[in-house]
C-alpha cells in the first residue's frame, strides 16, 4: 500500500479523490457520475498520480482498459446532509494509467475525493473514491501540486467476484453497485498489513467481511466458515457493504491503537477506508 491517506471521513480529515484532465473543459465534463457539478475557477492546485487496479496489481492502463479511463474531483460536504458528492473537476486517465487534474479551487475542509470511472458508462468499472486529506491543500495555490498520489479502481470483475463473495458469506443486500461499499485496510503506520484486526460500527446493522488469500471457497469464507479478522495475506482487506454514517473502530487485541473514524459510503460508489495502528 503506498498512499497514506486512504479514508472517505466524513468529519476531520476527508480525503478527496483526484482527477486527470482540466476542470475548466466542458467536454470532458460527465455529471452522471455525482449530481450537481461545480464550476473550478482558473488558477488553483493540481493533484497527480496513478489509477490502480486492485484485481490485476497494476496500474490501470491501456492494455486494462482499451477504451480509457476518466477520473473526477469531489467535494463530499453535500452527503453529510444526505445528498450527492458536488464534481469540481473531470478528466481522463492517460494510457499508462497516470492522471494530473490541474485547477482546482476549493474551499472543503473535509477534504477531496479521487473518483475513477467508466467514461462511457460501459460498466469496466466501478466507480471509485479514493481521499486527499484537506491537511494535504491547506494553502496550496495556482501552480502548486499534490504528487504520487494513488487513487485505486474496481474492475468488473473484482466488482462481480466482491458480489459473489459476499453471496456466499450470507450477505443479502443487493449488488456493491446499488448499496456502495467501503474497501478498507488495516495497516501499520509504515503501511504494513495488520492481521487479526476487527472494524465495527457504533450504530447500525453492520456487517464486516475479511478477505483471505484463497478464492477458490469466496473472499470471506475459509470453507463454511465466514471470516472473523483480517489477513495480512491481503493487504488486510475488509469490505463493508451499505455501510451507513457512523463512527468506525477498529481494534487488534490492543497490540495497536486505532483512531475512530466517523465515515460512510455512498450508493454506485466503492469508498477506500483505511485505519493505521500506532
Amino acid at each position: 500500500m503506498t498512499t497514506r491517506y486512504l479514508s472517505l471521513v466524513l468529519a476531520g480529515s476527508l480525503l478527496l479523490l483526484g482527477c486527470n484532465g482540466r476542470g475548466d473543459d466542458d467536454d470532458n465534463k460527465d455529471t452522471s457520475i455525482s449530481g450537481e457539478t461545480g464550476t473550478p475557477e482558473e488558477g488553483g492546485f493540481a493533484i497527480s498520480g496513478t489509477a490502480f487496479d486492485l484485481m490485476a496489481n497494476a496500474a490501470a492502463d491501456s492494455s486494462l482498459y482499451p477504451d480509457g479511463l476518466c477520473v473526477a474531483v469531489g467535494d463530499p460536504t453535500p452527503a453529510i446532509s444526505g445528498g450527492e458528492m458536488e464534481t469540481i473537476a473531470t478528466g481522463t486517465v492517460n494510457s499508462d494509467g497516470s492522471y494530473t487534474v490541474p485547477d482546482i479551487v476549493t474551499t472543503s475542509a473535509l477534504g477531496l475525493l479521487v473518483v475513477i470511472y467508466d467514461c462511457d458508462g460501459l460498466g469496466s468499472v466501478l466507480a471509485s473514491a479514493t481521499g486527499v486529506s484537506a491537511d494535504d491543500y491547506d494553502g496550496l495555490g495556482d501552480g502548486d501540486e499534490i504528487i504520487d498520489h494513488t487513487a485505486y479502481v474496481v474492475s468488473a470483475d473484482f466488482r462481480d467476484g466482491i458480489d459473489a463473495s459476499l453471496a456466499a458469506a450470507g450477505y443479502t443486500g443487493n449488488s456493491i453497485e446499488v448499496d456502495g461499499t467501503f474497501v478498507g485496510f488495516v495497516l501499520d503506520m509504515s503501511g504494513n498489513p495488520i492481521a487479526g484486526a476487527t472494524v465495527t460500527a457504533s450504530s447500525g446493522d453492520v456487517t464486516t467481511y475479511y478477505a483471505d488469500a484463497d478464492s477458490t471457497d469466496g473472499m470471506f469464507t475459509t470453507g463454511a466458515s465466514v471470516n472473523t479478522a483480517t489477513d495480512a495475506a491481503t493487504n488486510a482487506m475488509f469490505i463493508i457493504p451499505g455501510a451507513p454514517i457512523s463512527n468506525y473502530e477498529c481494534e487488534d487485541g490492543g497490540v495497536h491503537s486505532f483512531e475512530s473514524q466517523l465515515a460512510g459510503s455512498q450508493p454506485g460508489y466503492a469508498v477506500f477506508i483505511a485505519f493505521y495502528g500506532e
